[in-house]
Protein backbone atom coordinates (compact mmCIF):
# COMPACT_ATOMS: atom_id res chain seq x y z
CA UNK A 1 0.00 0.00 0.00
CA UNK A 2 1.68 3.36 -0.88
CA UNK A 3 2.37 6.05 1.80
CA UNK A 4 0.92 9.53 1.44
CA UNK A 5 2.35 12.07 3.43
CA UNK A 6 -0.31 14.18 4.16
CA UNK A 7 0.01 17.83 5.48
CA UNK A 8 -3.44 19.16 6.67
CA UNK A 9 -3.46 22.86 7.86
CA UNK A 10 -6.31 25.66 7.37
CA UNK A 11 -7.67 28.89 8.69
CA UNK A 12 -9.62 30.00 11.45
CA UNK A 13 -10.14 33.18 11.02
CA UNK A 14 -9.71 34.07 7.53
CA UNK A 15 -6.19 35.06 7.18
CA UNK A 16 -3.28 33.76 5.01
CA UNK A 17 -2.31 29.97 4.60
CA UNK A 18 -0.15 28.18 6.88
CA UNK A 19 2.92 26.56 4.77
CA UNK A 20 4.70 23.71 6.14
CA UNK A 21 7.51 22.15 3.20
CA UNK A 22 8.60 18.97 4.45
CA UNK A 23 11.10 16.33 2.56
CA UNK A 24 10.69 12.92 3.82
CA UNK A 25 10.24 9.50 2.74
CA UNK A 26 7.57 7.32 1.75
CA UNK A 27 7.51 5.48 5.56
CA UNK A 28 5.85 8.44 7.83
CA UNK A 29 2.43 8.88 7.87
CA UNK A 30 1.96 12.54 8.93
CA UNK A 31 -1.44 14.66 9.50
CA UNK A 32 -0.97 18.33 10.18
CA UNK A 33 -3.75 20.12 11.44
CA UNK A 34 -3.80 23.38 13.21
CA UNK A 35 -5.24 27.23 13.42
CA UNK A 36 -3.92 30.18 12.28
CA UNK A 37 -6.21 33.22 13.91
CA UNK A 38 -4.72 36.46 12.64
CA UNK A 39 -3.24 37.67 15.91
CA UNK A 40 -0.12 37.59 15.96
CA UNK A 41 1.26 36.88 19.29
CA UNK A 42 -0.72 33.67 19.36
CA UNK A 43 0.01 32.36 16.11
CA UNK A 44 3.54 32.87 16.56
CA UNK A 45 3.50 30.76 20.23
CA UNK A 46 1.48 28.11 18.69
CA UNK A 47 3.36 27.78 15.49
CA UNK A 48 6.53 27.47 17.85
CA UNK A 49 4.68 24.80 19.74
CA UNK A 50 4.08 22.87 16.67
CA UNK A 51 7.23 23.28 14.75
CA UNK A 52 9.06 21.69 17.69
CA UNK A 53 6.77 18.88 17.92
CA UNK A 54 7.23 18.36 13.87
CA UNK A 55 11.32 18.58 14.32
CA UNK A 56 11.77 16.13 17.08
CA UNK A 57 9.03 13.89 15.70
CA UNK A 58 11.41 14.09 12.83
CA UNK A 59 14.82 13.61 14.48
CA UNK A 60 13.00 10.83 16.07
CA UNK A 61 11.36 8.72 13.63
CA UNK A 62 11.30 5.12 12.35
CA UNK A 63 9.63 3.49 9.68
CA UNK A 64 6.13 3.41 9.87
CA UNK A 65 5.46 6.32 12.36
CA UNK A 66 2.57 8.47 13.18
CA UNK A 67 2.50 12.10 13.51
CA UNK A 68 -0.94 13.64 13.79
CA UNK A 69 -1.87 16.90 15.45
CA UNK A 70 -5.58 17.65 15.61
CA UNK A 71 -7.41 21.19 17.48
CA UNK A 72 -10.47 22.15 18.80
CA UNK A 73 -11.48 25.89 19.71
CA UNK A 74 -14.04 27.94 21.39
CA UNK A 75 -14.50 31.58 21.44
CA UNK A 76 -16.18 32.79 24.71
CA UNK A 77 -18.01 36.01 24.64
CA UNK A 78 -16.87 37.01 21.59
CA UNK A 79 -13.48 37.77 23.31
CA UNK A 80 -11.59 34.83 25.04
CA UNK A 81 -10.10 32.46 22.49
CA UNK A 82 -9.67 28.81 24.00
CA UNK A 83 -7.46 26.86 21.66
CA UNK A 84 -6.99 23.28 22.28
CA UNK A 85 -3.67 21.41 20.76
CA UNK A 86 -3.93 17.54 20.86
CA UNK A 87 -0.89 15.47 19.43
CA UNK A 88 -0.41 11.46 18.62
CA UNK A 89 2.97 10.24 17.97
CA UNK A 90 2.81 6.67 17.64
CA UNK A 91 -0.35 6.50 19.93
CA UNK A 92 1.19 8.61 22.70
CA UNK A 93 -0.77 11.13 23.75
CA UNK A 94 -0.32 15.16 24.68
CA UNK A 95 -2.61 18.18 24.84
CA UNK A 96 -1.52 21.61 25.02
CA UNK A 97 -4.60 24.78 25.62
CA UNK A 98 -3.71 28.27 24.67
CA UNK A 99 -5.81 30.78 26.27
CA UNK A 100 -6.03 34.26 24.61
CA UNK A 101 -7.99 37.28 25.87
CA UNK A 102 -8.08 39.37 22.49
CA UNK A 103 -9.34 42.64 24.08
CA UNK A 104 -6.11 43.13 26.52
CA UNK A 105 -3.87 41.10 23.95
CA UNK A 106 -2.57 38.92 26.36
CA UNK A 107 -2.28 34.65 27.31
CA UNK A 108 -4.21 34.09 30.34
CA UNK A 109 -2.86 31.99 32.84
CA UNK A 110 -5.78 29.42 35.42
CA UNK A 111 -5.11 32.26 37.77
CA UNK A 112 -6.18 35.21 35.52
CA UNK A 113 -9.60 33.19 35.79
CA UNK A 114 -10.48 31.67 39.35
CA UNK A 115 -9.74 33.15 42.83
CA UNK A 116 -8.98 30.26 44.60
CA UNK A 117 -6.71 27.58 42.69
CA UNK A 118 -6.37 25.50 45.79
CA UNK A 119 -10.01 24.94 44.99
CA UNK A 120 -9.67 23.85 41.68
CA UNK A 121 -6.90 21.43 42.18
CA UNK A 122 -8.72 19.72 44.78
CA UNK A 123 -12.02 19.43 42.55
CA UNK A 124 -9.79 18.52 39.40
CA UNK A 125 -8.63 15.67 42.07
CA UNK A 126 -11.74 14.44 43.49
CA UNK A 127 -13.51 14.38 39.26
CA UNK A 128 -9.95 12.25 38.45
CA UNK A 129 -10.22 9.62 40.89
CA UNK A 130 -14.08 9.02 40.23
CA UNK A 131 -13.37 8.21 36.80
CA UNK A 132 -9.86 6.54 36.97
CA UNK A 133 -9.25 4.50 40.22
CA UNK A 134 -6.27 4.04 39.89
CA UNK A 135 -4.88 7.37 39.38
CA UNK A 136 -2.11 9.25 41.11
CA UNK A 137 -2.63 12.20 42.49
CA UNK A 138 0.42 13.16 43.12
CA UNK A 139 1.84 13.46 40.25
CA UNK A 140 -1.40 15.08 38.35
CA UNK A 141 -0.65 18.23 35.90
CA UNK A 142 -3.23 19.94 33.57
CA UNK A 143 -3.74 22.22 30.84
CA UNK A 144 -6.81 23.98 31.28
CA UNK A 145 -10.03 25.88 28.76
CA UNK A 146 -13.41 27.58 29.60
CA UNK A 147 -16.39 28.27 28.12
CA UNK A 148 -19.73 30.17 29.11
CA UNK A 149 -20.72 27.27 31.60
CA UNK A 150 -17.47 24.96 32.21
CA UNK A 151 -13.78 24.36 33.27
CA UNK A 152 -12.24 22.28 31.22
CA UNK A 153 -8.91 20.12 32.74
CA UNK A 154 -7.02 18.16 30.80
CA UNK A 155 -4.71 15.51 32.31
CA UNK A 156 -1.21 15.86 30.97
CA UNK A 157 -0.25 11.94 31.64
CA UNK A 158 -3.68 10.54 31.20
CA UNK A 159 -5.90 10.63 28.50
CA UNK A 160 -8.43 12.05 31.07
CA UNK A 161 -10.74 15.54 30.46
CA UNK A 162 -12.11 16.97 33.70
CA UNK A 163 -15.11 19.12 33.62
CA UNK A 164 -16.05 21.05 35.94
CA UNK A 165 -19.17 23.90 35.98
CA UNK A 166 -18.39 27.09 36.49
CA UNK A 167 -20.84 27.68 39.25
CA UNK A 168 -18.83 25.44 41.45
CA UNK A 169 -15.58 27.43 40.96
CA UNK A 170 -15.41 31.82 41.85
CA UNK A 171 -13.57 33.33 38.67
CA UNK A 172 -12.58 36.62 37.75
CA UNK A 173 -13.64 36.97 34.78
CA UNK A 174 -17.28 38.45 33.53
CA UNK A 175 -18.19 35.38 32.03
CA UNK A 176 -21.83 36.03 29.93
CA UNK A 177 -24.26 32.96 29.20
CA UNK A 178 -24.12 32.55 25.40
CA UNK A 179 -27.59 31.25 24.23
CA UNK A 180 -26.70 31.90 20.61
CA UNK A 181 -27.14 28.42 18.70
CA UNK A 182 -26.95 27.43 15.13
CA UNK A 183 -30.62 26.17 13.27
CA UNK A 184 -29.65 24.55 10.23
CA UNK A 185 -32.29 23.88 7.57
CA UNK A 186 -31.88 20.38 5.47
CA UNK A 187 -30.56 21.73 2.22
CA UNK A 188 -32.46 20.39 -1.24
CA UNK A 189 -30.57 18.90 -3.55
CA UNK A 190 -29.96 19.54 -7.31
CA UNK A 191 -30.76 16.86 -9.68
CA UNK A 192 -27.90 15.80 -12.29
CA UNK A 193 -29.22 14.33 -14.83
CA UNK A 194 -27.31 12.07 -16.65
CA UNK A 195 -26.93 9.68 -19.64
CA UNK A 196 -25.72 6.37 -18.69
CA UNK A 197 -24.72 5.45 -22.12
CA UNK A 198 -21.81 8.30 -22.42
CA UNK A 199 -18.96 8.31 -20.63
CA UNK A 200 -18.45 9.21 -17.01
CA UNK A 201 -16.17 9.85 -14.59
CA UNK A 202 -15.81 10.76 -10.76
CA UNK A 203 -13.68 13.59 -9.12
CA UNK A 204 -13.42 12.88 -5.56
CA UNK A 205 -11.32 15.42 -3.40
CA UNK A 206 -9.56 14.35 -0.09
CA UNK A 207 -8.85 16.68 3.14
CA UNK A 208 -10.96 19.48 3.02
CA UNK A 209 -12.60 21.81 3.12
CA UNK A 210 -10.54 24.79 2.86
CA UNK A 211 -10.11 28.00 1.53
CA UNK A 212 -10.28 27.12 -2.18
CA UNK A 213 -13.02 24.81 -1.90
CA UNK A 214 -16.01 26.47 -1.94
CA UNK A 215 -14.44 28.38 -5.68
CA UNK A 216 -14.04 24.33 -6.82
CA UNK A 217 -17.77 24.01 -5.80
CA UNK A 218 -18.75 27.01 -7.65
CA UNK A 219 -16.61 25.98 -10.83
CA UNK A 220 -18.22 22.47 -10.85
CA UNK A 221 -21.55 23.71 -10.90
CA UNK A 222 -21.51 26.67 -13.40
CA UNK A 223 -19.80 23.73 -15.45
CA UNK A 224 -22.75 21.21 -14.91
CA UNK A 225 -19.82 18.85 -12.76
CA UNK A 226 -20.17 16.93 -9.84
CA UNK A 227 -17.77 15.50 -7.06
CA UNK A 228 -17.17 13.64 -4.12
CA UNK A 229 -15.73 15.67 -1.33
CA UNK A 230 -14.28 13.32 1.56
CA UNK A 231 -14.29 15.71 4.09
CA UNK A 232 -12.31 16.04 7.84
CA UNK A 233 -14.64 16.29 10.70
CA UNK A 234 -13.17 18.58 12.38
CA UNK A 235 -13.77 20.96 9.91
CA UNK A 236 -16.86 21.27 9.07
CA UNK A 237 -18.34 23.64 11.13
CA UNK A 238 -15.42 26.40 10.06
CA UNK A 239 -16.60 25.77 6.56
CA UNK A 240 -20.28 24.95 7.27
CA UNK A 241 -21.49 27.38 4.17
CA UNK A 242 -19.58 25.68 2.29
CA UNK A 243 -20.75 22.58 3.17
CA UNK A 244 -23.96 23.46 2.64
CA UNK A 245 -23.29 24.63 -0.66
CA UNK A 246 -21.47 21.63 -2.11
CA UNK A 247 -25.04 19.79 -1.01
CA UNK A 248 -26.41 22.27 -2.66
CA UNK A 249 -25.11 22.03 -5.88
CA UNK A 250 -25.46 18.46 -6.47
CA UNK A 251 -22.02 17.09 -4.69
CA UNK A 252 -21.47 14.53 -2.33
CA UNK A 253 -20.05 14.15 0.94
CA UNK A 254 -18.19 11.31 1.97
CA UNK A 255 -16.35 10.55 5.73
CA UNK A 256 -12.54 10.86 5.89
CA UNK A 257 -12.43 10.95 9.46
CA UNK A 258 -12.49 13.38 11.90
CA UNK A 259 -8.85 14.09 12.54
CA UNK A 260 -7.25 12.21 9.60
CA UNK A 261 -5.81 9.59 11.96
CA UNK A 262 -4.25 6.69 11.14
CA UNK A 263 -7.55 4.73 11.28
CA UNK A 264 -6.33 0.87 10.50
CA UNK A 265 -4.36 1.75 14.16
CA UNK A 266 -7.44 3.13 16.42
CA UNK A 267 -8.88 0.66 18.71
CA UNK A 268 -12.43 0.01 18.53
CA UNK A 269 -13.36 2.94 20.65
CA UNK A 270 -11.22 5.86 18.72
CA UNK A 271 -12.19 4.35 15.41
CA UNK A 272 -15.99 4.72 16.27
CA UNK A 273 -15.07 8.46 16.79
CA UNK A 274 -13.42 8.59 14.16
CA UNK A 275 -16.36 8.13 12.13
CA UNK A 276 -19.40 8.54 13.84
CA UNK A 277 -18.48 12.26 15.34
CA UNK A 278 -18.01 12.82 11.30
CA UNK A 279 -21.76 11.93 10.32
CA UNK A 280 -22.68 13.43 13.15
CA UNK A 281 -21.61 16.98 12.45
CA UNK A 282 -22.34 16.45 8.55
CA UNK A 283 -25.74 15.57 9.03
CA UNK A 284 -26.46 18.33 11.52
CA UNK A 285 -25.28 20.79 9.30
CA UNK A 286 -26.90 19.88 5.81
CA UNK A 287 -29.32 17.29 6.43
CA UNK A 288 -27.05 14.62 3.97
CA UNK A 289 -26.06 11.69 5.75
CA UNK A 290 -22.73 10.16 3.96
CA UNK A 291 -22.82 6.27 2.57
CA UNK A 292 -18.50 6.25 1.72
CA UNK A 293 -15.75 6.46 3.96
CA UNK A 294 -12.38 7.45 2.09
CA UNK A 295 -9.41 5.52 5.26
CA UNK A 296 -6.96 8.34 5.91
CA UNK A 297 -3.87 7.18 4.09
CA UNK A 298 -5.46 4.56 1.88
CA UNK A 299 -5.26 2.30 4.88
CA UNK A 300 -7.58 -0.27 4.98
CA UNK A 301 -8.03 -3.34 6.76
CA UNK A 302 -10.17 -6.26 7.69
CA UNK A 303 -11.01 -4.45 11.00
CA UNK A 304 -11.67 -1.16 9.30
CA UNK A 305 -14.27 -3.12 7.04
CA UNK A 306 -16.08 -4.99 9.80
CA UNK A 307 -16.60 -1.88 11.94
CA UNK A 308 -18.21 0.23 9.45
CA UNK A 309 -21.50 0.34 7.32
CA UNK A 310 -19.91 3.04 5.34
CA UNK A 311 -18.71 1.77 1.30
CA UNK A 312 -14.90 2.51 1.22
CA UNK A 313 -14.02 4.02 -1.26
CA UNK A 314 -10.64 3.66 -3.12
CA UNK A 315 -9.26 5.24 -6.52
CA UNK A 316 -8.01 4.47 -10.34
CA UNK A 317 -5.66 7.90 -10.78
CA UNK A 318 -4.21 10.16 -8.38
CA UNK A 319 -2.05 12.80 -10.14
CA UNK A 320 -0.58 13.08 -6.79
CA UNK A 321 -1.15 17.16 -5.98
CA UNK A 322 -0.16 16.66 -2.66
CA UNK A 323 3.38 16.06 -4.74
CA UNK A 324 3.27 18.17 -7.54
CA UNK A 325 2.96 21.80 -7.64
CA UNK A 326 2.06 22.41 -11.08
CA UNK A 327 -1.31 22.77 -11.90
CA UNK A 328 -0.88 22.02 -15.49
CA UNK A 329 0.99 18.76 -14.74
CA UNK A 330 -1.63 17.60 -12.58
CA UNK A 331 -4.16 18.04 -15.33
CA UNK A 332 -2.00 16.21 -17.47
CA UNK A 333 -1.38 13.21 -15.40
CA UNK A 334 -5.28 13.20 -15.33
CA UNK A 335 -6.27 13.85 -18.68
CA UNK A 336 -4.10 11.00 -20.11
CA UNK A 337 -5.06 8.61 -18.02
CA UNK A 338 -8.98 9.28 -18.34
CA UNK A 339 -11.26 6.48 -18.95
CA UNK A 340 -15.19 5.67 -18.63
CA UNK A 341 -15.79 4.74 -15.03
CA UNK A 342 -12.81 5.93 -13.04
CA UNK A 343 -12.57 7.45 -9.69
CA UNK A 344 -10.23 10.49 -9.40
CA UNK A 345 -8.34 11.38 -6.21
CA UNK A 346 -7.19 15.23 -5.38
CA UNK A 347 -7.18 17.16 -2.79
CA UNK A 348 -9.06 20.90 -2.33
CA UNK A 349 -6.39 22.16 0.03
CA UNK A 350 -4.19 23.23 -2.84
CA UNK A 351 -4.34 26.56 -4.89
CA UNK A 352 -2.73 24.11 -7.85
CA UNK A 353 -5.38 21.73 -7.08
CA UNK A 354 -8.21 24.41 -8.14
CA UNK A 355 -6.28 25.41 -10.93
CA UNK A 356 -5.79 22.01 -12.30
CA UNK A 357 -9.83 20.60 -11.84
CA UNK A 358 -10.49 23.81 -14.34
CA UNK A 359 -8.23 22.23 -16.81
CA UNK A 360 -9.54 18.67 -15.81
CA UNK A 361 -13.10 19.68 -16.35
CA UNK A 362 -12.95 21.49 -19.28
CA UNK A 363 -10.77 19.09 -21.11
CA UNK A 364 -12.60 16.29 -20.25
CA UNK A 365 -16.02 17.62 -20.97
CA UNK A 366 -14.74 18.19 -24.22
CA UNK A 367 -14.02 14.68 -24.73
CA UNK A 368 -17.74 13.96 -24.02
CA UNK A 369 -17.09 12.86 -20.18
CA UNK A 370 -19.91 13.64 -17.69
CA UNK A 371 -18.33 14.47 -13.65
CA UNK A 372 -20.61 12.61 -11.59
CA UNK A 373 -20.61 11.63 -7.74
CA UNK A 374 -19.57 8.04 -6.25
CA UNK A 375 -23.49 7.28 -5.61
CA UNK A 376 -24.51 7.99 -9.58
CA UNK A 377 -21.02 6.12 -10.56
CA UNK A 378 -22.60 3.24 -9.03
CA UNK A 379 -26.16 3.87 -10.61
CA UNK A 380 -24.43 4.39 -13.75
CA UNK A 381 -22.70 0.87 -13.32
CA UNK A 382 -25.80 -0.72 -12.61
CA UNK A 383 -27.77 0.72 -15.28
CA UNK A 384 -25.59 -0.52 -17.73
CA UNK A 385 -24.82 -4.12 -16.31
CA UNK A 386 -28.93 -4.29 -16.29
CA UNK A 387 -29.20 -3.09 -20.08
CA UNK A 388 -26.81 -5.52 -20.88
CA UNK A 389 -28.37 -8.59 -19.27
CA UNK A 390 -31.33 -7.54 -21.16
CA UNK A 391 -29.29 -7.73 -24.55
Amino acid sequence: MKKILCILCFLLMGCGNININTNIDDSLYIGINYPKTNISKLDKKIDKYVDDIYNTFMKKRKDNSELNIDYSYNIVNSRYLNIIIYTYVNNKYQVKSFIFDKKKNKFLNLDDLVTDQSKVDSLVKKEALLKKKDINLDKITYEFSFDDSNLYFYLKNYKLTIKIPLSKIPTKLNIKKDNNYDDYKVIKQTNNPIDYKKPVIALTFDDGPSKYTKEIVEYLNKNNAYATFFVIGNKVNIYKDTIRLMVKYGNEIGNHSYSHKWLTRLNDEELKYQLDETQRIIKKITGYTPVYLRPTYGSINDKLRSKTNLKIAMWDIDPMDWKYKNSNTLASKVIQKAADEKIIIMHDTKKRTLEAVKIIVDELKKQGYQFVTLSELEEVKLLRSYEGKKT
